[in-house]
């Protein structure tokens, strides 16, 4: 039991500082976002690109609309992603106190199979708002979604996951019967 304490405590402080590492890349970005053009342009020059979720616009043209689209595109990308990581490192502080098969640990796994599932159509939001963006640009973007897409993937993990959450349930079940029984 110590060696998953100690296991799960590594963990969950790697997952935090993730977490911290990606709030902190968002207030940059977010910061770049709301300061004027001039400002951006004249601190990383004329030929400097704003390159992020596999978006690449040149800073000179990032005016009202492409701000507010890839500010979007940062929300759907970013806050499902820190709230499954929330509940990740919540998972990990139970298995820290040696709480492995408990009702909490069940909840956390259905609330992370859970955002993997909805995160399913934020992902293809945000492939359409690329589209769009590359749209307003006068830039051409190929938009390809098929079964072996990653989007798709989130999906299948998500269902992956309440199933293990289902069968993690009914073994708690089996255990507290046979607790009583003892």
């Amino acid at each position: 039991m110590e060696k998953i304490k100690k296991f799960s405590r590594v963990i969950r402080a790697a997952s935090q500082i993730v977490f911290w590492g990606v709030v902190a890349l968002m207030a940059v970005v977010f910061l770049m976002l709301i300061l004027p053009k001039n400002v951006l342009l004249s601190f990383f020059g004329d030929n400097a690109r704003l390159t992020i979720l596999e978006l690449d616009v040149p800073l000179s043209q990032l005016d009202v609309i492409p701000k507010t689209v890839v500010g979007m595109m940062l929300v759907f990308a970013f806050f499902p992603f820190l709230f499954g990581l929330h509940h990740f490192i919540r998972l990990f502080r139970l298995y820290e106190q040696g709480k492995i098969f408990s009702g909490e640990n069940i909840a956390q796994f259905r609330i992370m199979g859970w955002v993997l599932i909805l995160y399913f159509p934020l992902s293809v939001s945000i492939d359409i708002l690329k589209f769009l963006l590359y749209a307003h640009l006068n830039q051409r973007m190929n938009i390809v979604l098929n079964f072996s897409s990653k989007n798709f993937g989130y999906l299948i993990v998500g269902v992956a996951v309440l199933l293990i959450a289902r069968i993690m349930a009914e073994a708690k079940k089996l255990q507290d019967e046979q607790d009583l029984i003892l």
